[in-house]
């Protein structure tokens, strides 16, 4: 994970920021706004293609450079 090489006085603060944004949006998610629902599909929709496409073709490049 990226973060975990970012400085101690950087990584802290990026950690806090990300959980209480979505702790806040958890907080905004009613019946009636469906926050959460619809931030998960535009992320699911972008990172579930570049799961089947993005990782395993990188995977054989690292694999086959060696």
């Amino acid at each position: 994970m990226t973060y975990t090489k970012l400085d101690k006085k950087y990584a802290k603060p990026v950690v806090s920021l990300v959980f209480f944004s979505v702790f806040l949006l958890a907080l905004v998610n009613t019946a009636n706004n469906l926050t959460l629902v619809s931030l998960w599909g535009v992320i699911g929709s972008i990172v579930c293609p570049l799961i089947v496409t993005v990782l395993p073709g990188s995977f054989f490049y690292y694999i086959m450079k060696e």
